[in-house]
């Protein structure tokens, strides 16, 4: 191993001063005439070429066509809606074109604190700025310095449809590299019909930055193979940088092309350092493996120390240092690149030393590992915050959650499933939801690339091994990386089966089309003569498995109709409240200035906060153009162990009164909710307050004998509840919650099995809860719900000592649904009050414009007798007192 040295190494004491002096002579490299003949040779072999790689080009073209057919034509329907609408896919793609709209009104800056969600705080933005900027940009440019809303929806739609399909290309050139052109145009075929996490995430409409992350940290992982084979192939030295531009020339293009792609992916995620890791590891497997075998390092010095140079140099203008060593573009960021700068010359040096010293190559393994604990026991001494958030970073991707963070469906793991968790990768597990064939294909694909690995050492093998290793742990982590894990997907799928191809004999057809085929016309009789039957068997069962129709594109094709986003429902309810609800007062195009750490926001009197779950923070945001509380940052929820006020303690609270301190605390006017937080994700929210598991089922469900056996049905915990008692039970008896607006029903009525389950707990149920509405029709109610937080008006008066009194009001809604808002109470004192919601002579000026309220006066009850009580919208909002005499 020690003897297999290259040419530098031949003789460690000479080949330095005799490279040096063959660089140094003043005679030509080549004689004048081949000089004078090379701009000729050079022209000729480019258009060589060109020639051989036009099919390519032309079938690659077509799967990019593909790409974008199955990400944008498909979808169409469901994003451009027939009204004008461009409804966006998801949560996140809303928020993202909340900061294209700010960064349009304030151009060229971008939205960094944003006091428009999570309510009283507001929240430092950490997307980051080039997928929002380029958005904004393109728009400028296609409208001519002043473009319309529906354009820059528009570009902002077909966006992550286009770099979806663009990823194709550096598929294709990495499968290329890593076998031949058939590998590259087989995975650009794969990764362009895969479904699952990448697809959904690459959809019309889908505007995340999840798109641009899959284009380039692929373009990354490029860049940098191919810097490496070139750096290698001209046995690169750091004599050559000055004086050899013919052997720097490829390396260095490549390598520059790898930090700026490096860094444009960086500014696109700031979780982009979890490639740094893997380019990093790949490096150090890279520096072991050439120095054992005898080889220079310098290569790897050079790519390594200029590629993440540039990229610390393009990112440094949007580094925060006020964010210490968060993960939102701070010093961590810095520290990374500048750790990755250092370990390379660090490894080059103490390679160079060894050399020199003659010490056992083997030893060098064992130096790198002493090295690194002194250099991690240094970082954990000088800096300990530093420390602490680079030895978190691995596991807050990787590990499995817990809680609350379990229930979030982007950071499930995509390889485990069940309680406790085991390993599921069967057909109806979610990687084959995910990659389908592809994924057990790919698998054997990782066994023989890692089998080559270890029988040739190739500098781009080993990065792509350690690349696919790291993302299949990712996936174990968090399923959401599954739009990265889809490349590898691809490639390896691919790679096994075009080197089960070239066993097949394909290998030797390629060499005689090469041969044979100098025309278009030499083609028919190629494939007459050369072509076999069992060929084109072979490749259609191989295109069968991968592609279609037993491949993962048929399943890609049903999921591309729909692009998802909020349903009418949620739209039409959000729009309602943009328009009939007080103008907070705050700028929705800012700009704002952030508070010192901690601190709330400095709002105007005018301003209110909108509670809802988390989920839907940003249509609150983005549609209704109202604050919401808590918001798809995971933010403004609360619970926990420490209780912290938020979304998930005040849906949970089991008593009005608890919820009303909550909501005074963060200073909530409306509440919205929908059938799933009142059903499915009821589960999430409880999560969150910090009951999971059994805990869960035994508080909030119990087993009850009815007429039809025993049946496991929601608890007096659960219709306690805030969300139960405002979503499934109007609100009907709370005394400072009114419904203001409903939407249509939706299509899912199964959340009616709610409705009146409780009477059946207790044959005397009305007399232990005699708070309880009576039989609640079971109807189809609104699929969400808007509730306004009010003062209340108080209605008192005198009966007689301990006699019951009632009051009660029907309650008309927008969608023509009645029912009966009713309490009652008992006159313990000869006396009783009433806090009641609804007024019943309709909006007032600068107040909600509801379209749910009392269809009659409110009637009073004391014994045998009844008052009629007419409540006024300023008795609603100022508490004022109503005497009834």
């Amino acid at each position: 191993m020690v003897g297999n040295k290259n040419k530098e190494y031949v003789s460690m004491k000479g080949g330095k001063r005799e490279k040096s002096r063959k660089k140094e002579s003043s005679k030509p490299e080549h004689p004048i005439s081949q000089q004078i003949e090379q701009p000729t040779g050079i022209k000729h072999l480019l258009i060589e070429r060109l020639k051989s790689g036009a099919p390519c080009g032309a079938m690659l073209s077509i799967i990019f066509t593909i790409a974008f057919y199955i990400r944008a034509v498909l979808p169409h329907n469901s994003v451009f809606l027939a009204d004008g609408t461009v409804r966006f896919g998801g949560n996140d793609p809303w928020y993202h074109m909340r900061i294209v709209e700010y960064i349009l009104h304030n151009y060229p800056h971008i939205l960094t604190y944003d006091a428009f969600t999570e309510f009283p705080y507001g929240h430092s933005q950490h997307y980051g700025p080039l997928y929002d900027h380029a958005i904004a940009s393109i728009s400028i440019v296609l409208g001519f310095g002043n473009p319309d809303m529906h354009l820059v929806n528009t570009v902002g739609a077909y966006f992550p449809a286009v770099l979806g399909a663009l990823v194709v290309i550096p598929v294709y050139f990495i499968g290329k590299h890593l076998h031949n052109r058939g590998t590259g145009l087989l995975a650009a075929l794969i990764i362009a019909t895969l479904p699952g996490q990448f697809l959904s995430r690459s959809l019309l409409g889908f505007t995340d930055h999840h798109a641009a992350e899959t284009l380039f940290s692929t373009a990354t992982i490029l860049f940098f193979i191919l810097a490496l084979r070139s750096a290698r192939a001209q046995n690169l030295s750091l004599s050559d940088l000055n004086r050899n531009w013919r052997a720097i020339k490829y390396p260095l293009i490549y390598t520059i092309l790898a930090g700026v792609a490096y860094a444009a992916y960086q500014l696109c995620w700031t979780g982009a350092l979890m490639f740094g890791m893997i380019l990093m590891v790949a490096a150090i497997a890279i520096y072991i493996t050439e120095h054992v075998r005898g080889n220079s390092v310098e290569y790897i010095t050079i790519v390594g120390v200029v590629a993440f140079g540039l990229e610390l140099f393009l990112i440094l203008p949007w580094i925060r240092p006020e964010y210490g060593f968060s993960v939102n573009y701070s010093w961590l960021h810095v520290l990374t690149s500048l750790i990755v700068i250092v370990a390379c010359m660090l490894m080059y040096i103490i390679s160079k030393e060894m050399k020199r010293r003659e010490l056992n190559p083997y030893y060098y393994p064992a130096v790198m590992v002493a090295v690194a604990i002194i250099g991690f026991g240094l970082v954990s001494i000088a800096s300990p915050a530093l420390f602490s958030t680079i030895t978190a970073l691995p596991s807050s991707v990787l590990s499995i959650k817990a809680g609350g963070a379990a229930t979030i469906a982007e950071v499930s793991s995509m390889l485990m499933r069940g309680t406790p968790p085991h390993l599921d990768i069967g057909r109806d597990s979610m990687v084959y939801g995910n990659f389908g064939n592809c994924f057990y294909v790919s698998i054997l694909g990782l066994l023989l690339l890692g089998y080559y690995v270890v029988r040739r050492w190739k500098p781009e093998d080993i990065l792509v091994l350690v690349w696919t290793l790291v993302m299949l742990i990712a996936i174990y982590g968090q399923n959401r990386f599954g739009y990265y894990y889809a490349v590898n997907v691809a490639l390896l799928s691919a790679y096994f089966a075009t080197k089960i191809l070239g066993v097949a004999g394909f290998d030797d057809i390629q060499t005689v089309y090469k041969e044979s085929v100098k025309k278009l016309k030499d083609i028919p009789q190629f494939i007459i003569k050369d072509v076999k039957i069992w060929h084109v068997l072979i490749v259609i069962i191989t295109f069968a498995i991968l592609i279609y129709p037993l491949g993962p594109c048929t399943a890609a094709l049903q999921q591309a109709k729909h692009s998802g986003g909020p349903a009418a429902p949620w739209y039409n309810s959000l729009e309602w409240m943009r328009y009939n609800t007080p103008d907070p007062g705050l700028s929705y195009y800012g700009p704002y200035e952030r508070p010192p750490q901690g601190e709330p926001y400095l709002y105007p009197d005018t301003a209110y906060g909108v509670m809802s779950w988390w989920d839907y923070g940003f249509w609150i945001e983005s549609i209704a153009r109202r604050i919401p509380n808590a918001n798809p940052f995971q933010e403004g929820i609360g619970g926990g162990k420490e209780q912290q006020p938020g979304a998930a303690t005040f849906f949970t609270a089991d008593s009005e009164d608890e919820a009303n301190k909550i909501a005074d605390e963060l200073g909530v006017r409306y509440v919205v909710s929908d059938v799933e937080m009142a059903t499915g994700k009821f589960y999430a929210i409880a999560a969150w307050d910090g009951v999971t598991g059994q805990e869960y089922w035994h508080k909030y469900w119990q087993s009850v004998q009815t007429s039809g056996g025993m049946q496991n049905l929601p608890s007096m915990t659960y219709y306690s509840s805030m969300e139960a008692r405002l979503h499934t039970l109007d609100g009907i008896g709370l005394k400072h919650y009114r419904l203001v607006h409903e939407s249509m029903s939706g299509n899912d009525v199964g959340y009616k099995q709610v409705y009146n389950l409780y009477t059946k707990m207790y044959s005397d149920f009305y007399e232990i809860y005699p708070g309880f509405p009576k039989k609640i029709p079971e109807e189809n109610t609104g699929y969400v719900k808007i509730f306004e937080y009010v003062k209340g008006a108080r209605i008192t008066g005198s009966a007689p000592l301990n006699s019951t009194v009632t009051l009660q009001v029907p309650i008309l809604t927008n969608q023509g649904r009645t029912f009966e808002y009713a309490q009652t109470t008992t006159a313990s004192n000869g006396a009783f009050t009433f806090i009641v919601p609804y007024s019943t002579n309709g909006p007032m000026v600068n107040g909600t414009n509801f379209d749910t309220a009392p269809s009659e006066l409110y009637t009073l009850t004391i014994g045998e007798v009844l008052h009629r009580v007419h409540v006024s919208e300023e008795d609603v909002m100022n508490a004022n007192i109503i005497k009834v005499v």
